[in-house]
C-alpha cells in the first residue's frame, strides 16, 4: 500500500505535462499521424540509391535510412493520445495560465479562485489549518469589493497582493495533482512517444556515422 502511494506521488503533475505538451513536435502529433502513412505510401517505390551528377562526376546517394515508418507512426499516435487526455482532463486554470502574472494579465476573476478553492476543499484535496482562514479571506474580500462597487470580475495591478499570489499557487498545486489515472495514462503515452522518437534518432545517427 505504501509502495503504491509512493508511486502515485511520482506521477508528473498537470503543470509538468503542460510543459512537455507545449513542444512543437508533440503538439503537431495529430498532423504527423496523418502525414506519416501517406508519406510512407508515396515513398515505398523510391529506389534506395540514386545517382547525382555534379561537375561531371557521378555520386551515389543512399536514400534508405534505417527508420521505420511504423515506429514514427506509433510515436505520433502516442503523442496524440496524450494530447487528447491533457485537453480533456487537465484543469482549465492550468491549461490557460502558467503563473499568477498570466492570471492577472488576463483580467481573470478573483471569484474564479474562490470557486476553485471551495471545490478543492469540498473534494478533500486541500489540507492544512489555513483553510478556514482562506475561506474567511475570500468572504471578506468579496464584501469589501462589493461595498466599494469595484469590478469583481477583474484582477488589476492595484488589488494584486501577496495573498492573491499565495492562494493562486495553493490552488494550482492542488489542481495539478487531480485526476491521477488521467495523469498516469498521459504520462505513459508521452513516455512511449519520446522513447520511440529517441529510437529513430539513435538509429539514424548510428547509420550516418557508419556510412560517413
Amino acid at each position: 500500500m505504501i509502495s503504491t502511494w509512493s508511486t502515485l506521488r511520482h506521477i508528473p503533475t498537470w503543470s509538468t505535462l503542460r510543459r512537455l505538451g507545449e513542444n512543437k513536435s508533440v503538439r503537431s502529433a495529430n498532423i504527423w499521424a496523418i502525414v506519416v502513412p501517406i508519406s510512407a505510401k508515396l515513398l515505398e517505390r523510391v529506389q534506395g540509391v540514386v545517382t547525382v551528377e555534379l561537375f561531371g562526376h557521378k555520386f551515389p546517394i543512399n536514400l534508405t535510412l534505417p527508420f521505420s515508418w511504423k515506429v514514427l507512426f506509433f510515436a505520433a499516435i502516442f503523442f496524440l493520445l496524450a494530447n487528447i487526455i491533457f485537453a480533456i482532463w487537465c484543469p482549465k486554470l492550468i491549461k490557460e495560465t502558467e503563473t499568477y502574472r498570466e492570471f492577472a494579465d488576463q483580467q481573470r476573476s478573483i471569484y474564479e479562485l474562490e470557486v476553485q478553492f471551495k471545490g478543492l476543499e469540498k473534494a478533500g484535496l486541500l489540507s492544512g489549518d489555513t483553510i478556514p482562514q482562506w475561506l474567511n479571506w475570500f468572504s471578506s474580500h468579496r464584501q469589501v469589493t462589493l461595498s466599494k462597487r469595484d469590478d469583481i470580475n477583474g484582477v488589476s495591478i492595484e488589488n494584486e497582493g501577496r495573498e492573491l499570489k499565495e492562494i493562486y499557487q495553493i490552488i494550482v498545486e492542488s489542481l495539478a495533482k487531480k485526476n491521477t489515472p488521467a495523469r498516469l495514462f498521459a504520462s505513459l503515452f508521452y513516455f512511449f512517444g519520446v522513447a520511440l522518437t529517441a529510437i529513430i534518432i539513435i538509429q539514424n545517427i548510428m547509420f550516418v556515422a557508419l556510412h560517413w
